[in-house]
């Protein structure tokens, strides 16, 4: 069989988004059970309304939760709240045993303490690893327990307990760390079904179970379900994928995902790039260069010592994609109907289309104008202008278009723009 790819543990930062992935998973896992440790037992409609079903199962005839003499606040000593609190505690400290512990008294036979969809999940999340184990990719199997996830799971249903995308995500975690893909992406269907609103994290796990058994087809298969939801792959994703290439040697398919991720992850995290430095030392015809210097215009020198080569090229300026392009314009036209007449904006579109030689250095008049004049005889500033406007026409290259300066009605024909001086330089 393929032999399943090492997982590797880097101490360098990531990029944003991804730290925010993580950070996003970190706080919808344990967020509730930190809330609860802090507070007072039982105090205030939070606690109240992450315990309702702790202790009567929504059934009022087997409501074992005591209330004490303040009124509708749980007794912090009944059997409901000291398993729930069990369960928070043992969550926090990372501590599988205590939960399960906990776990068992409320399902023994007899019980009448109903878990709550909080701690049924706090449980499912500590089967599927706890905190941490996830940070890096795929869990390392030993850290899951998929039969204990079963259990809950199950006891949820009999007990007609809501299910999350929380839920969903801890058993498509459990699945993924222990190979079982096709488990995965069942489980991940199971959310569609339900209508659930799916994230990342519900699918990352089935990527990262995929490339590292190296089945290419199944995580390009899942990387593609996640795009159609509107999400997309976070560095982790992508370097799991990079990965898999390169142990599979499919070095057309991993260029063909590097050409989507250089529009997707505009500066590349430490850890990106050791795995980009991995993936061209492997590649046949390419290398790493030994030393780079890059100037202020994007030129590029590379040396590579041992094989006495040099190269210079010049870099790409980073643009946005055309999609992105397109958003910006439409962004751009409704917020300047919504300040504007929609006829004087279609008048100003009209204008460009007319409008031949192209731009090439566009000015905002009213910042340039306005620029330190903070003072109590200030105005706009057409001199000011002036001379942003002439020292840009005295480094402009024959055949490029003029600088040219954008300013709003108002600006050209009150105040200021009155003045005899100003009036010549309009």
């Amino acid at each position: 069989g393929t032999p399943r790819l090492a997982t590797h543990t880097f101490s360098m930062p990531l990029d944003d988004e991804t730290k925010a992935r993580i950070a996003s998973d970190a706080a919808d896992d344990l967020a509730p059970s930190v809330r609860a440790h802090k507070r007072k037992f039982g105090n205030g409609p939070s606690a109240h309304a992450h315990g309702a079903r702790d202790g009567d199962g929504g059934d009022p005839s087997r409501r074992s939760t005591k209330f004490s003499r303040a009124g509708n606040k749980p007794d912090p000593f009944s059997a409901a709240s000291r398993v729930r609190r069990a369960i928070d505690n043992a969550c926090q400290r990372d501590e599988f045993d205590a939960a399960m512990e906990a776990f068992g008294e409320a399902a023994a036979p007899g019980s009448t303490v109903v878990l709550s969809a909080h701690s049924c999940n706090v449980l499912l999340h500590l089967c599927a690893g706890g905190t941490g184990a996830w940070t890096t990719g795929l869990a390392p199997v030993e850290c899951v327990r998929g039969e204990r996830a079963d259990e809950i799971v199950e006891y949820m249903t009999k007990h007609d307990i809501e299910k999350s995308e929380m839920t969903y995500t801890a058993m498509v975690r459990v699945k993924a760390a222990n190979g079982d893909v096709k488990g995965a992406l069942d489980v991940i269907a199971s959310v569609k079904a339900a209508r659930l609103v799916t994230k990342v994290r519900t699918y990352a796990p089935a990527i990262h179970a995929c490339a590292a058994s190296g089945d290419l087809d199944g995580m390009e298969a899942v990387e593609g379900d996640l795009r159609a939801d509107g999400l997309l792959p976070t560095e982790l994703e992508f370097m799991a994928m990079l990965r898999a290439y390169r142990a599979a040697e499919a070095y057309d398919r991993g260029f063909s995902m590097l050409r989507k991720m250089r529009t997707e992850i505009r500066a590349p995290s430490d850890e990106m790039s050791e795995e980009l430095r991995a993936w061209f030392s492997s590649v046949p015809g390419w290398g790493i260069a030994d030393e780079v210097s890059v100037g202020e215009s994007g030129e590029v020198e590379a040396v590579l010592v041992m094989d006495e080569k040099r190269a210079t090229f010049q870099l790409k300026a980073i643009s946005v994609t055309e999609d992105e392009r397109k958003g910006l314009l439409e962004a751009i036209a409704k917020l300047a109907c919504e300040r504007e007449a929609v006829e004087e904006f279609d008048n100003f579109m009209k204008w460009l289309d007319r409008k031949e030689g192209g731009m090439n250095a566009i000015v905002d008049g009213a910042n340039v104008g306005m620029y330190n004049q903070n003072f109590s005889t200030s105005g706009m500033s057409f001199m000011q202008l002036e001379k942003v406007l002439q020292a840009l026409r005295d480094k402009r290259v024959e055949g490029e278009a003029p600088p040219i300066a954008f300013l709003h009605q108002r600006r050209v024909e009150n105040g200021p723009a009155r003045k005899p001086q100003n009036q010549k330089l309009l």
